[in-house]
């Protein structure tokens, strides 16, 4: 379960941190940790060396405490290096091009007109900003909930096409994954 979970927090730049506690049913600060010590780990998987010798070499650097080293040669074990290797090959493959997502972070504010001194009229309105992995490369927009809903179903229907098109790479004789 927390190879998989890494992995998937490998892929974006964005984890949800509270998702990935609940699912493990730990707390939030213990699971930013864990996605952090597990990211280093499975970055360290991807090397040529074993795992006993990469565990000695973190445990000899004090990266880990002698104690753990069980747990983390445990950790390393259920990390298919093949697949990992598939899994990074494949992340390099979708952010080549142009710029990749990397976040996106919105609040929503209430914009007041008045009138005689007055407020006369209130509209929420949705503040965004979405980050590329490009250096300081932001767009902050904004939307009336009617945008905002318009957006969200163009989005359900690309995440079913994605869907789509995984089981459609899956299904091909290839053997492509």
């Amino acid at each position: 379960m927390l190879v998989p979970e890494v992995q998937r927090v490998l892929a974006t730049s964005n984890p949800n941190t509270s998702d990935f506690a609940q699912r493990l049913g730990i707390g939030e600060d213990a699971a930013e940790d864990l996605q952090a010590a597990g990211t280093f780990l499975i970055g360290l998987a991807g090397r040529t060396e074993s795992n006993d010798e990469i565990v000695a070499g973190v445990t000899r650097s004090g990266i880990i405490p002698e104690n753990s080293a069980e747990s983390v040669t445990s950790f390393l074990s259920g990390v298919r290096r093949p697949d990992l290797a598939r899994f990074m090959r494949a992340s390099r493959v979708a952010d080549r091009t142009l710029p990749s997502y990397k976040n996106f972070s919105s609040s929503v504010d209430v914009r007041l007109d008045f009138t005689a001194g007055s407020v006369d009229l209130a509209v929420p309105v949705l503040v965004a900003v979405i980050a590329t992995d490009q250096d300081q490369e932001r767009t902050w927009f904004q939307m009336n909930r009617d945008q905002l809903s318009d957006l969200v179903k163009i989005l359900q229907g690309r995440l079913r096409q994605m869907d789509l098109a995984e089981e459609w790479i899956r299904a091909r004789p290839s053997g492509a994954k």
